[in-house]
């Protein structure tokens, strides 16, 4: 079982990097794309193997770590535990499936050969361990933005300030930890330039603005797929959460408490629908961050749940986005474009998928914030409250922005706007799983559970640390007529 994993691991990371080499030499754009599909699928299929195999049969302390020699001196090393190996499949299912619905009008906006490459660096990322590898590549990923936002000429100045000032901070507190390594508190120096560097490549408020201008800029495919993964949010578990203080977790969670409720409050003046699902993409990614910084097991098990939710209410909402903007181009929430009637299949969509990322009833992402909520409560009452707002704010926003584009006068369109077949496969397929995940929460909330407790333990070792634990230190009970 321990070479299955040493094997699948390094293929589940090549596969994409095969598949580049073999692109050039395919001059036919369908058969580009036709690659690149079978590339993905290949490696959810590889994926989604690796997690069977691993819950089925987790090691002993619930890690598994690899070497490779790559060449002389250039090591790889690949880290993978209850955390990675739920968000291995998940995350390669975003991938197909945002390549696999694209129309034949979007795919030309595509390049598949960044696609591929982004894949690489996102799995690169996930799989790696807590060292200067995951830091190397989590400041990778931003350059197939900005290449391709520079190509299509619409101006990077704002993106590629904040990525850059990321960045220099990222390998600043790297390197503070590298050379001061042995002198006292400089642990602290490190852990604040890397929070500061991470805190910009979420977006965080004051720094959100980052997020509208490259959603704006780039195309909609490279923006979800730079997004969604949450490569930030995994380097903040692995580089920050096992060496900061109680006090800067609870600051940064107040921050991120307060960005979501902005972003929220955002969804109400914003006209642009792109700015919407960045607002919206940011309420959720900071509700899970504020989840990881309130340091219990139950906050934290439902940061993890909410952040599986997201990959596929988010994914699955991006998918709606994308195939109507396919058909009828950017769209704006001034008035009523009454597209329902041609496209009541979307509009089903989009409204599940929206209210499932805001934790609807019998929805995935139900249990995850009625988790979060529990959590946050138990440690400071106005934190639950403020989650509450947040998720009734963004609700009403939804069903405002269901309304706007798809109620109204009917449509007038020479061209046919009903979805095609691999639009459908996509829309069944995420909408199954966000209501399987609704009606039978408990395996995915019981391995999110015991990925918690493993992230809490790597506190234990900080200097007069309290550790907050869940009432009576028991597993959730997950039920939907709970509330």
């Amino acid at each position: 079982m321990i070479d299955f994993f040493q094997y699948t691991l390094l293929l589940t990371l090549f596969i994409p990097l095969l598949s580049l080499a073999i692109i050039p030499k395919i001059k036919a754009n369908h058969r580009t794309r036709a690659l690149s599909i079978l590339s993905t699928g290949l490696n959810l299929a590889i994926s989604i193997a690796v997690f069977a195999c691993f819950t089925s049969t987790p090691p002993s302390d619930g890690t598994i770590t690899y070497t490779y020699q790559i060449y002389d001196g250039i090591v790889l090393s690949l880290l993978l535990d209850r955390l990675n190996a739920t968000l291995l499949p998940l995350i390669s299912l975003v991938y197909f499936l945002v390549l696999y619905s694209s129309t034949n009008v979007h795919h030309k906006r595509i390049y598949p050969q960044s696609i591929l490459i982004s894949q690489f660096l996102t799995l690169a990322t996930i799989l790696s361990p807590s060292s200067f590898q995951l830091l190397l590549f989590l400041v990778l990923q931003p350059i197939l933005p900005l290449v391709e936002i520079k190509k299509r000429k619409t101006g990077e100045k704002a993106f590629a300030f904040y990525m850059y000032l990321s960045s220099i901070l990222i390998l600043l507190g790297y390197l503070i930890s590298f050379f001061l390594d042995g002198y006292k508190n400089h642990i602290y120096f490190e852990g604040a330039l890397l929070s500061v560097g991470l805190l910009i490549r979420i977006g965080i408020f004051p720094l959100h603005s980052l997020l509208h201008d490259m959603i704006s800029k780039a195309s909609f495919s490279t923006a979800i797929l730079f997004l969604i993964p949450l490569c930030p949010v995994y380097a903040f578990i692995r580089m920050i959460l096992p060496i900061a203080p109680a006090w800067a977790l609870q600051g940064i969670a107040v921050l991120s408490l307060l960005t979501s409720l902005y972003a929220a409050g955002l969804n109400f003046v914003k006209k642009d629908m792109r700015h919407f699902f960045s607002n919206l993409f940011l309420c959720n990614s900071s509700l899970i961050l504020a989840g990881l910084e309130l340091n219990t097991e139950i906050s934290i098990t439902g940061s993890l749940c909410i952040w599986i939710s997201m990959l596929l209410s988010l994914t699955g909402f991006a998918i709606a986005l994308q195939a109507i903007e396919a058909r009828v181009g950017r769209l704006k929430l001034d008035r009523y474009h009454g597209l329902y009637e041609q496209m009541p299949e979307v509009a089903g969509f989009f409204l599940i998928t929206g209210l499932a990322s805001i934790g609807f009833p019998l929805t995935v992402g139900f249990i995850a914030i009625e988790l979060l909520i529990e959590g946050a409560v138990e440690v400071y009452p106005f934190v639950g409250t403020t989650i509450i707002v947040t998720t009734a704010l963004n609700g009403i926003a939804i069903l405002y922005s269901y309304f706007q584009l798809f109620a109204g006068r009917k449509v007038e369109s020479s061209v046919v706007l009903l979805v095609k077949q691999k639009e459908r496969i996509a829309i069944a397929l995420l909408t199954l799983l966000i209501i399987i995940g609704g009606f039978y929460p408990q395996p995915g909330v019981a391995l999110q559970y015991l990925t918690s407790k493993q992230i809490i333990e790597t506190r234990k070792n900080l200097p007069n640390e309290p550790i907050l634990d869940s009432v009576n230190n028991e597993l959730p009970h997950t039920n939907q007529h709970s509330n």
